[in-house]
């Protein structure tokens, strides 16, 4: 039994990952920069706890559909 990975398949679903999460990221950074005011912390942390599942599930679907295809 041989076990191969080749270099270059697995990089898509790797830079849709990096690039999910880094939106993510960057786009909670600038509502923490926003967030002044009475809520202003609250609407940081909501906007983070929606951002980031939004981009593990576009992260998982991308190594779904490389799992499945490859």
């Amino acid at each position: 039994m041989t076990f191969h990975i080749t270099i270059g398949w697995w990089l898509l679903p790797l830079l849709i990952t990096a690039a999910s999460f880094a939106w993510a990221v960057v786009e909670s950074k600038a509502d923490a920069k926003q967030g002044d005011g009475l809520f202003g912390g609250f609407t940081v942390v909501l906007a983070v706890m929606f951002r980031m599942p939004v981009a593990a599930a576009v992260s998982l679907l991308a190594w779904l559909i490389w799992a499945l295809c490859c």
